[in-house]
């Protein structure tokens, strides 16, 4: 069975190709393109027209090749579950891509994320904390023995926290301050433990290209490489000091990135002090591949876990 895993993010459309035979997955191509959905709600809470437009355009642009027995299996996630209008954009993907759209929970989310870091473990029954940071939320999950003890979905992220906090390039102190308060006061969560930290999603890779110097990596290339508190300590301080401009020429850092990568950096940093862990684990899994997880050959795919 031929796959294409649809993961339509808050900052990015995400797809994984796969076979899945009775003997196990084979991953094929990983796409990441940046629609930054999360940015596009106006005061009305709608995702707008153009945006709505240029996601089919994203979707088109992958699919057009596919075998005609690749089965699409797609999910939206935080930025399509605060769209007033999600229903008109649903419609578009089907109506224009022929894909059925579904948009999950928080929850939900958490599980597939937890689901898709995990099958790249070769020990699942560690005590692990994962966090799969996004464009507008940020999952946080804790479990052992391969199971998910407790679970926590943050309405933030990096394109939300950008928008809300950073108005002058490069960052005001004022800004700076607010952003750091914001995040610290989100981040009030009871279960925070000193379990092994992994993370997932787009700006983790993204600030781990930067911390290597190096971004011709792939995600697969970056999948278990250990992120320090210093690193990321130091990436901020450069990051706060330069603009847009300056930020693009940063070795290893991702050009599309470069306006959201110190909200990323400040929420990570947060995180682990939050841990009191000096260490986190890059993984290149998440949703898409939980969502791989939950199909078998010849079975329809459901949300069954």
């Amino acid at each position: 069975m031929l796959i294409a895993a649809l993961d339509f993010g808050s900052n990015s459309l995400k797809c994984l190709f796969a076979e899945i035979t009775p003997e196990g997955i084979s991953y094929g191509q990983d796409i990441r393109l940046i629609t930054r959905l999360g940015s596009a709600l106006d005061e009305q809470g709608n995702i707008s027209t153009q945006a709505i437009q240029n996601s089919v355009a994203a979707v088109n642009t992958i699919i057009k090749d596919l075998p005609l027995q690749t089965k699409v299996i797609a999910v939206g996630t935080e930025a399509l579950r605060k769209a007033a209008n999600n229903a008109e954009f649903v419609r578009a993907i089907w109506k224009e891509c022929g894909i059925e759209l579904k948009i999950i929970s928080a929850d939900e989310e958490s599980k597939l994320a937890w689901l898709g870091v995990l099958s790249g473990l070769p020990d699942k029954n560690e005590d692990i904390l994962l966090f799969d940071s996004g464009g507008a939320s940020t999952e946080i999950i804790h479990g052992m023995n391969g199971k998910i003890l407790q679970s926590v979905s943050l309405p933030i992220g990096a394109v939300n926290l950008h928008g809300r906090f950073v108005h002058s390039d490069p960052i005001s102190n004022y800004d700076l301050q607010q952003l750091s308060h914001a995040i610290s006061h989100s981040l009030n969560i009871p279960f925070f433990t000193s379990a092994k930290l992994f993370a997932t999603g787009g700006g983790v890779l993204a600030c781990a290209k930067v911390a290597l110097q190096n971004d011709k990596l792939t995600s697969v290339d970056l999948d278990g490489f250990q992120l320090t508190m210093v690193q990321l300590k130091a990436e901020i301080e450069m990051y706060k000091t330069l603009n847009i401009t300056e930020r693009k020429q940063i070795p290893g850092m991702e050009a599309e990135r470069a306006d959201i990568i110190l909200c990323s950096a400040m929420l990570y940093h947060a995180i682990m002090q939050a841990c009191s862990v000096e260490v986190l684990t890059v993984s290149s899994r998440g949703v898409r591949h939980g969502l791989l997880h939950q199909c078998k050959p010849g079975v329809d795919f459901t949300f069954d876990y």
